[in-house]
């Protein structure tokens, strides 16, 4: 009997700790051109933002540069626009840089993360809680193609990556977007990159895939954690009363 108390127990605490490590991730691909402008070469997407709840307070947020012309790049004073849950008030957010690759020490250091309620707005695309301002010069510092920014974002009330699945509010007449950038050094017509122009996410994608939703397939399904704990719970209880004849 106590081999199956221990058990019981046992599967109890893996389901816990299941029910919180088995998260979500929220994936948004900026693939539209909002601005009326040139958009930027290839295919889109041109920038994936993926938000993963690390732990009961912590969101982890990847930023990839998909871009695939050298010369552009996220433009230094306007930059990269999340919006946050509106319970809640985005200078409450910490954030802490966790690593960065396809950019200078100097350009990663040197983004600057503003924020607050509605503060600001992308090309009439609404309006956003986050911005990351990130380097506009020189070329090394930029965040250009094949870029990437890590960062822990953090709320002492809790935070899950749902809560940045909002769309901005609407203001300016071209749309509301749950993500948006300003893209600079696009190539003109011959072929100077002096061009810019704003692209956004319409719409999130909800990945429970621990190896990841890129292949395209179906997310697979992760049992609700209150569903687990209820089965542990049942497994607990059914060992304790065993034990007790």
């Amino acid at each position: 009997m106590r081999t199956l108390t221990k058990f019981t127990s046992t599967l109890f605490l893996a389901l816990a700790s299941f029910s919180y490590t088995a998260q979500a991730s929220l994936i948004f691909e900026l693939d539209t051109n909002f601005s009326n402008a040139t958009t930027p070469l290839g295919n889109a997407p041109w920038l994936r933002a993926t938000f993963e709840t690390q732990n009961a307070t912590t969101v982890r947020l990847t930023m990839d540069s998909l871009l695939q012309d050298s010369s552009e790049f996220v433009d230094g004073g306007q930059g990269w626009f999340f919006n946050l849950n509106p319970i809640f008030d985005a200078a409450n957010l910490g954030f802490n840089q966790v690593s960065f690759s396809g950019i200078s020490a100097a350009g990663a250091g040197g983004v600057v993360i503003n924020t607050g309620i509605d503060f600001t707005n992308a090309d009439g695309g609404g309006l956003y809680d986050i911005q990351f301002d990130l380097v506009g010069a020189p070329p090394a510092d930029r965040f250009g193609m094949g870029s990437q920014l890590v960062y822990d974002i953090t709320l002492a009330g809790g935070l899950t990556e749902l809560d940045f699945d909002f769309s901005s509010s609407p203001q300016g007449g071209n749309g509301i977007w749950k993500s948006a950038a300003h893209v600079q050094g696009i190539t003109d017509a011959n072929g100077r990159p002096e061009l810019s122009s704003y692209i956004g996410a319409d719409s999130g994608i909800i990945c429970n895939d621990p190896d990841g939703c890129d292949g395209g397939g179906p997310p697979t399904e992760v049992p609700e954690p209150s569903v687990l704990f209820l089965l542990g719970s049942a497994l607990l209880a059914l060992s304790l009363r065993k034990k007790t004849y």
